[in-house]
């Protein structure tokens, strides 16, 4: 009987070192069709969520590798404020004018991606190019089978975008009074960034 239990027990093991084998012999490629990024500005003084995304992300770099990490080491992206897009015109019109400043204001927001730590969830580092500023933006992913998600926080004073969340807000001063009267926008912006590689498996 202990003979069996042996056996069995030694096949089980050998059954899982194969399928974990398995499990890290694939491969993984960027898919700009599935990526999103979605960010959360905030108005009111008890903070209220608003939504939106960008049309259009360019990603140059990415290669196909055996995680998704590394797919991503040397990746760049670019995005024009001309792709904002809360769901509301109106107000994509407002934040490209008074707080981008676009059409003069051009410059792209760009970044990539450093100091990335962990296996199915960990941390890393965005660096981000805004307003012709350069600074850090702390993240947080995880990993789900051919998915990655994350998550971080900026504030935009730190891009020099003070006098942009001030007109946006002079513009939108009724918009932006919550339930105490008060118009309020706030400067820390919310991000998720979701990304669903192609992927194939030995």
């Amino acid at each position: 009987m202990n003979k069996l239990l042996i056996i069995s027990s030694l096949i089980t093991v050998f059954s899982l070192q194969n399928l974990s084998a398995d499990s890290e012999n694939c491969k993984y490629t960027y898919d700009p069709d599935q990526t999103k990024l979605e960010w959360t500005a905030y108005k009111f003084t008890e903070k209220t969520g608003v939504k939106g995304t960008f049309d259009k992300i360019l990603v140059k770099g990415a290669t196909t590798s055996n995680s998704i990490q590394n797919s991503l080491a040397n990746a760049k992206f670019s995005i024009s404020p001309s792709d904002i897009n809360s769901s509301v015109p109106d107000r994509d019109a407002k934040i490209k004018e008074f707080f981008f400043g676009y059409p003069k204001n051009k410059n792209l927001i760009s970044g990539s991606l450093s100091d990335i730590n962990g296996k199915d969830k960990g941390s890393a580092n965005l660096i981000l190019n805004l307003n012709g500023t350069t600074n850090k933006v702390p993240l947080k992913y995880k990993i789900d089978k051919d998915t990655i998600i994350a998550t971080g926080e900026l504030n935009i004073l730190d891009f020099g975008l003070s006098s942009g969340l001030a007109k946006l807000n002079e513009v939108c001063l009724d918009l932006h009074k919550g339930s105490d009267g008060k118009s309020k926008l706030w400067p820390t912006v919310s991000l998720k960034i979701e990304s669903k590689f192609k992927s194939s498996c030995k």
